[in-house]
């Protein structure tokens, strides 16, 4: 039984780029997958990692004047 020897094709260059990261793909739906990762980064009103809303103060005069 001969065996043929495999030809080791190059890699696709990568032809799609993530404008939020640079981070390159060769395939379309591969870039797309990657940037649904970066919607959720900040912009997520259930992260935990987003800051509270900024709350008012309330001023308490330490002395009344009268």
């Amino acid at each position: 039984m001969a065996m043929t020897p495999t030809v080791n094709q190059p890699e696709p260059e990568p032809l799609f780029h993530c404008g939020e990261c640079g981070k390159s793909f060769t395939h379309l739906p591969s870039l797309r997958r990657h940037i649904r990762s970066h919607e959720g980064e900040s912009n997520d009103p259930n992260s935990t990692t987003t800051p509270p809303p900024p709350t008012a103060a309330s001023p308490s005069p330490l002395f009344s004047v009268g």
